[in-house]
């Protein structure tokens, strides 16, 4: 089992260095027709192939009892996302990949290729200790003042023309500036992906400590003035994410 990026060049790879294996790939790619994602679990739990490669889909929730090794590829690319969840769904990930292996009689070995293998996150991963994990978490997340220290709020300024939409971003970011004793402001900077549904994306991303806002009123209430002050072209729309999942 192997977990990683660029499923279909580790594939080619495989099949270059060890052609006795039979890999299958699970990606988006190879489940798009009706059915496919259950040929290939049922083609690698009959042992047809010996080695089913994928995207996260392969991490998650099957039980092979013959699964004696999991490697994850690159694991540093979701590590490293500018959000401040990035640590905590790597290891989730991770936990749950290394799971697919030694559920049966014969023990499990996980391979993880990263670059920093020093990195917290993976010293707990190695152990595996979650207690120590999410005390590194906390700790860092109080430091700079994320959640569960803070509230949060994204806003995003989404338009056709990317120009509108990075310059709806600045003039919000001055107003949100007049509230600058009371808010964390960061940005505007452009979603990681730009460009959505044909509209190109800016963000800011608001936060009030919660020893000062305990319930996010006062957030909600200076993102609710900007909200009514900004005159805004019609091609730009105005977005507002309270607590959101993710800040990329």
């Amino acid at each position: 089992m192997i977990y990683g990026a660029g499923t279909q060049r580790i594939e080619d790879e495989i099949k270059r260095r060890f052609p006795f294996l039979q890999p299958i790939r699970m990606d988006r790619d190879t489940t798009r027709k009706s059915g496919a994602h259950t040929r290939i679990l049922q083609s690698f739990e009959s042992g047809e192939s010996q080695l089913l490669l994928g995207t996260q889909m392969v991490a998650k929730g099957h039980d092979f009892a013959h699964v004696t090794l999991v490697g994850v590829v690159n694991a540093d690319t979701a590590l490293f996302l500018p959000d401040f969840r990035s640590s905590e769904r790597t290891f989730r990930l991770l936990v749950q990949a290394s799971g697919r292996a030694g559920r049966g009689k014969q023990a499990g070995e996980v391979i993880v290729q990263t670059l920093v293998p020093d990195h917290p996150t993976f010293r707990s991963l190695i152990k595996p200790d979650v207690e120590e994990f999410l005390q590194n978490e906390l700790h860092t997340r109080e430091l700079f003042n994320y959640p569960p220290y803070a509230n949060m709020g994204l806003v995003t300024l989404a338009a056709e023309k990317n120009e509108s939409a990075e310059k709806a971003a600045i003039e919000c970011r001055s107003l949100f500036q007049q509230d600058q004793d009371q808010l964390l402001i960061s940005g505007p900077t452009q979603a990681l992906v730009a460009r959505l549904k044909r509209r190109y994306r800016w963000r800011i991303l608001l936060r009030t400590r919660r020893e000062e806002d305990a319930d996010g009123s006062l957030l909600r209430s200076c993102i609710r003035r900007v909200r009514d002050q900004v005159t805004l072209p019609q091609d730009v729309i105005f977005r507002i994410d309270m607590d959101p999942l993710e800040v990329v």
